[in-house]
C-alpha cells in the first residue's frame, strides 16, 4: 500500500531494503537500540557477543578482510562469515581483535592453511556423514498406549483376546481421540468383520 500501483521497481527496492536489514541483523547484529556494551564479558565457547559482531562489521566495512600476499584485499561483500584469526580449536577468543569478516571461500582457505587441509576435510566428511545418518535413521516407533488401552475394554465385552487385539489395531491413527471414540471404532470394525465372515460361511454352506 506504500508503493504506487504498477511501480514494480519501487516494490523491488523496498524488498531489497528489508532483506539487507534482516541479513545485517543476522550477520552483524545490527540494531537501532543496542543493549549495554557486552564486550567486557569473557567470551565463552562459540558465542560472539552482539556488540563485538557490530564492531567487527563496522571496522571491516561489511567486506571480506582477506588480504593476499601481494597486498590486495578481497572485494567480496557476499556470503560473509565471522572468522577467528586464531581459531577456537587453538584457543582463540571471540574478541574484536581476534575476529574478522571473511567470505566463504577465504574462510575455508584460512582454515585449511591454519588447521591443515586433512583436518578440515575430515571435519567436512564427518558433518556430511552425520547429516546422512540423521536423514536415514529410522523413526522411533510410535506409542501404542492408545491402542493397548482398547484391548481390555473389548475383552470385558466378551471378545476373545485375538479379536480384541485386531479391533484395537483399527485405532492406530487415533492417538488424540478419547477412549470411548476408539472403542466405538473398534466395535464397528469387529462387527463388520463378523458380518463378512458370517456371510462367507452362509455362501459356502449354500
Amino acid at each position: 500500500h506504500a508503493v504506487p500501483p504498477g511501480d514494480l521497481a519501487g516494490v523491488f527496492t523496498r524488498a531489497l531494503d528489508v532483506l539487507v536489514e534482516r541479513l545485517e541483523k543476522r550477520v552483524c547484529a545490527a540494531t537501532s537500540r543496542p543493549r549495554g556494551d557486552d564486550r567486557a564479558r569473557a567470551p565463552k565457547g562459540r558465542h560472539v557477543p552482539a556488540a563485538v559482531r557490530r564492531e567487527v562489521w563496522v571496522r571491516d566495512e561489511g567486506r571480506c578482510a582477506f588480504v593476499s600476499e601481494s597486498g590486495n584485499r578481497c572485494v567480496s561483500r557476499t556470503f560473509l562469515q565471522i572468522d577467528h584469526v586464531r581459531p577456537r580449536a587453538l584457543g582463540g577468543e571471540s574478541s574484536v581483535t581476534n575476529l574478522r569478516l571473511l567470505c566463504r571461500a577465504h574462510n575455508r582457505h584460512e582454515a585449511d592453511r591454519l588447521l591443515g587441509e586433512r583436518f578440515m576435510h575430515g571435519r567436512c566428511e564427518q558433518a556430511r556423514a552425520d547429516r546422512t545418518r540423521q536423514r536415514t535413521a529410522p523413526s522411533p516407533a510410535p506409542s501404542r498406549a492408545h491402542i493397548d488401552e482398547v484391548v481390555p475394554v473389548l475383552m470385558a465385552l466378551e471378545y476373545r483376546r485375538q479379536e480384541a487385539r485386531e479391533g484395537a489395531e483399527l485405532c492406530a491413527g487415533m492417538a488424540g481421540e478419547s477412549l470411548e471414540a476408539r472403542v466405538k471404532v473398534a466395535l464397528r470394525g469387529l462387527m463388520r468383520a463378523r458380518f463378512v465372515r458370517g456371510t462367507a460361511q452362509t455362501s459356502t454352506a449354500g
